[in-house]
């Protein structure tokens, strides 16, 4: 059995749509688990009217988040398999046979996918294709986010032994925390050459934050940056401070801005984009400021 975990919060039109695409699944054996994270709306009630048995609903107390809502549906998962979607997702029919067709043939610990983004900020829309996650996940993983919880289907032992990696101060960018974490572990993968899901970014969705985001992302990068220079390199982890300093200027905070330009030149100085940036710091507050207008892009 597949146990599919939904955390929701006041997003109970897409919510329901999602479950009664999940309910034309008739070649699986699956129980949905949705945890509701003290929704002000009427998700409760809209939830009660699904009687199915494979259907459970449980209400947190207080608003915990996506990370805790998360972990509170493993407690409750019955499944051999583990799938997580957010309420906000379109689901692909028949990814799920596929997935675990994968895990079982290739004796892994978790399968992912490929996924559909539908900016709906941008209005933009595209295709992510993570095959090279599948030559070397523990490195390439380190070089930037790779898949979402949601194109992974997991075996539940592996995933619930792992959920100490969960990490609720990495939001909204907590599942490249996660696989950080578990790249460590020299997990087994496998990729199917599949679109999984589409995933809707708009305005309600917490990476539509983007100093929130900015955030989280400082404190992944920080928090396993020994880790990142030792397995990946001195000049991916410069990248990866090049882009926060670019993240803070758009988020008008110029000392961090320019702290994380200089950490960047310092770690890795034979950059021309860190020497650029490291001899923009000694520009004119006006020059400067005309400089990296014609220079950063903001980075989604």
């Amino acid at each position: 059995m597949i146990s599919i975990i939904i955390p929701t919060y006041n997003n109970v039109q897409l919510l329901t749509q999602l479950i009664k695409t999940i309910l034309l699944e008739k070649n699986l054996i699956y129980e949905i688990i949705i945890i509701d994270d003290f929704s002000t709306d009427n998700t409760q009630a809209i939830c009660k009217k699904f009687t199915q048995d494979n259907i459970k609903y449980y209400r947190n107390s207080q608003n915990v988040g996506t990370t805790e809502s998360r972990m509170r549906g493993l407690q409750y998962a019955k499944g051999n398999y583990i799938k997580f979607f957010d309420d906000d997702d379109l689901w692909v029919s028949n990814m799920l046979i596929k997935q675990r067709r994968y895990l079982i043939k290739y004796n892994c610990d978790f399968v992912f996918g490929d996924y559909r983004v539908n900016n709906q900020i941008d209005n933009v829309r595209y295709n992510r294709n993570l095959i090279d996650y599948d030559v070397d996940f523990s490195k390439q993983i380190l070089i930037g986010p790779g898949p979402f919880l949601q194109t992974c289907l997991f075996t539940a032992e592996y995933i619930k032994n792992c959920i100490i990696y969960f990490d609720k101060q990495a939001e909204p960018s907590e599942d490249w925390d996660f696989f950080i974490s578990l790249s460590k572990q020299n997990p087994r993968v496998a990729h199917i050459n599949y679109e999984i899901f589409q995933w809707n970014l708009n305005q309600k969705s917490q990476s539509a934050n983007y100093k929130q985001e900015t955030l989280a992302l400082e404190y992944i990068i920080n928090k396993h940056k020994t880790y990142i220079q030792k397995n990946a390199s001195k000049k991916i982890l410069a990248s990866h401070y090049r882009i926060l300093g670019s993240r803070f200027y758009f988020v008008n905070n110029s000392a961090k801005s320019s702290y994380y330009y200089k950490q960047a030149f310092l770690i890795f100085p034979y950059s021309i984009k860190n020497f650029i940036h490291q001899i923009l710091q000694i520009f004119p507050n006006n020059l400067k400021i005309f400089s990296y207008n014609c220079i950063n892009k903001k980075i989604i």
